[in-house]
């Protein structure tokens, strides 16, 4: 569970599926996600260091910056997914999409996955601060970006590296909103959202979880 006082949160949804995709296809993508939870809650992940990083010294206007990693997405969450999520003013809190591929980091080596992440919420704090610049938030966006990156460049630690990659760990279940909130859920409501036009052709989508924030 994470602490209160933890500003950062994250969040997995998938792999995503049609409902027409064989056994075969099924099989990789629990494999695929299971892999890339454990890079963000097993031992070493990403969201433990990520702890180390407290609310209270970056303004009192967020409360949770929650990483919403989107693990090989459809076309059609990628047609309604933004680039930032809404800030939540009574929350104070906001999403930030991340989405995983093959390209990306399931064809990487284990150092350039990390890579990957340390770099995608690097820069997704560039988009934040743009926000906190036109809502006039008290977020002090550099001071938090210079302490993640600080962070992050000891992540993993030295001995870390010279072990196997992360073994697959189950993610964490029923978290609460300040954390990594899984929870099971069909992605059928993606296509409920999505104009009638835009729906899939060959089935509603299947094997998604959790809810983001926006």
């Amino acid at each position: 569970m994470e602490e209160k006082d933890d500003i950062i949160g994250c969040f997995v949804s998938g792999p995503a599926l049609y409902s027409s995709a064989d056994q075969e296809t099924r099989d990789l993508a629990s494999k695929q996600g299971e892999l890339f939870r454990s890079y963000i809650w097993g031992e070493n992940g990403i969201s433990g260091t990520l702890k180390r990083i407290k609310r209270e010294t970056y303004g009192k206007d967020l409360e949770l910056i929650l990483f919403q990693f989107y693990v090989n997405p459809l076309p059609i969450e990628l047609q309604y997914l933004k680039e930032i999520g809404s800030y939540r003013k009574k929350g104070k809190s906001i999403g930030i999409p991340v989405f995983v591929n093959d390209q990306n980091f399931f064809s990487k080596s284990e150092e350039m996955r990390r890579a990957f992440l340390k770099q995608a919420v690097l820069q997704k704090l560039d988009v934040l601060a743009e926000v906190v610049r036109k809502k006039r938030l008290d977020t002090k966006t550099g001071l938090l970006k210079s302490d993640m990156k600080s962070i992050l460049d000891s992540w993993p630690a030295t001995d870390a590296l010279e072990k196997e990659p992360p073994s697959p760990k189950p993610s964490p279940q029923g978290e609460g909103f300040h954390g990594c909130r899984i929870v099971k859920n069909s992605h059928a409501e993606i296509a409920k959202r999505a104009p009638a036009k835009r729906r899939a052709k060959d089935g509603a989508p299947s094997r998604g979880e959790g809810e983001p924030l926006g």
